[in-house]
């Protein structure tokens, strides 16, 4: 009688192993620019939040927009018609936002304002940047670099 056990041999493990092994290095090289992808899409969604959100409440408050010093809490608390805040009946425009978001690429969601004779330049040091000037407001990210397809995130 001969004993003949089953199961695979070391060159057939080996085989199975490099397969999964290029199978997983392909998989992870398509995933990693879906990732960079989708920052870049959150992103865009949240310029575009942030300046609808900032143009209702310049409809609302007389074609003023949030003032420099309080903008944040004025997208996100209650004020009144001349863009004070506070609560009760008097202040019935707002909240406009729960918070304000966070920029995917920089992880900040602080926000840096700019005097409407200054240039904008992103220098990374907040999520986003707010130029308030009469009449209408300028809100970029405060991002270095580039996007995937070249185009530098401030110009978003």
């Amino acid at each position: 009688m001969t004993c003949r056990t089953r199961g695979f041999t070391l060159i057939e493990l080996m085989i199975v192993v490099m397969i999964l092994g290029i199978l997983s290095v392909i998989a992870i090289a398509q995933f990693t620019g879906v990732s960079l992808t989708a920052r870049e899409n959150t992103m865009r969604e949240s310029l575009l939040q942030m300046r609808t959100q900032v143009s209702a409440y310049a409809l609302q408050h007389r074609d003023v927009a949030p003032s420099a010093t309080d903008f944040a809490a004025q997208l996100t608390q209650t004020t009144n018609e001349d863009g004070v805040l506070g609560t009760g009946d008097g202040y019935r425009f707002g909240p406009y936002m729960a918070a304000i978001p966070i920029n995917p690429v920089n992880g900040m969601n602080t926000i840096k304002t700019i005097a409407a004779t200054d240039a904008a330049t992103p220098d990374g040091t907040t999520g986003w940047l707010y130029q308030p000037m009469a009449g209408y407001f300028q809100f970029w990210a405060n991002t270095l670099g580039n996007d995937s397809n070249g185009k530098p995130y401030f110009q978003y």
